[in-house]
């Protein structure tokens, strides 16, 4: 978990990257617009509802935790992977018995599991699947595609609010940092007046508030060339 939070880290602060940035930071946008939110947490609400439902069902021996997660991790797969297989939906296993006589095996293969259910859990997994995996996650998917098109139109200005949420809490941090690091020891030496152009001591704290701004408009505003 920890080697994969560092590269989720990394992978983030790739994000800085002009190149790269221009073009990932509206796909983090239009995911987290209001109305994929929404969708995704009534996808989350319906695959918890379809998992209960489908626990319900005493197809697995135990209620331990292995069991919970077996049942989730194949409700995951019918519902956002479109991943299935009605044996492991039944709890059913292929069992191999007889016997060798000669050089010859005499037997066949048996299903192990209940059939009692084994009906019930067919329909529910045509329910589920037309209504969920197909109905639901398309839409959702089409639903993403349309705000991605939206994003790309104004991505240049969705990366310059991303670059602007990312530097200022460092800009917030530099007063502290140069106060502890003897900054502000630096700040009242006759050098740095020196090298801010600064003649009169009185004027170095205005002096450092001063800053050049410059920008390209093709970076800056969308639909300029």
């Amino acid at each position: 978990l920890l080697v994969l939070c560092r590269w989720t880290m990394f992978i983030s602060s790739l994000q800085l990257i002009d190149m790269i940035g221009r073009n990932v930071v509206p796909l983090a946008h239009s995911v987290t617009r209001p109305a994929s939110v929404v969708f995704m947490l009534f996808l989350t609400m319906s695959l918890f509802a379809t998992f209960h439902a489908y626990f319900v069902f005493p197809l697995y021996r135990k209620t331990d935790l292995d069991s919970v997660l077996e049942g989730f991790i194949d409700m995951f797969r019918l519902e956002m992977l479109s991943d299935f297989d009605l044996a492991e939906l039944q709890n059913m296993h292929k069992n191999i018995s007889g016997k060798f006589s000669g050089s010859q095996f005499e037997g066949g293969i048996e299903d192990s599991g209940n059939q009692r259910f084994h009906q019930g859990i067919r329909i529910g997994f045509v329910i589920i699947s037309l209504s969920l995996s197909v109905v639901a996650m398309n839409t959702y998917i089409g639903l993403l595609g349309e705000l991605y098109s939206e994003a790309v139109k104004k991505k240049n200005q969705i990366y310059n609010h991303y670059l602007a949420a990312v530097m200022w809490p460092h800009l917030y941090m530099r007063p502290v940092l140069l106060y502890f690091c003897g900054g502000r020891a630096d700040a009242e030496s006759p050098e740095s007046d020196e090298q801010w152009g600064v003649d009169d001591p009185d004027e170095m704290d205005s002096a450092q508030e001063l800053c050049w701004m410059f920008y390209d408009r093709r970076y800056a505003f969308d639909g300029v060339s």
